[in-house]
């Protein structure tokens, strides 16, 4: 689906459910980390 903007974003690719399960997972276990936004877009928010 996103397989388009894979050149276009900063790294490479287009971030998956993989991906963004990852951030969640991350968020979960970061004790610390509290009212952040944690933006899974592969670099688009920057390009």
């Amino acid at each position: 689906m996103f397989a388009r903007l894979d050149g276009t974003l900063p790294v490479g690719f287009a971030a998956d459910e993989d991906d963004t399960a990852a951030g969640y997972l991350f968020a979960m276990q970061a004790r610390a980390l509290t009212g952040a936004v944690i933006d899974i877009d592969s670099g688009a928010l920057v390009a």
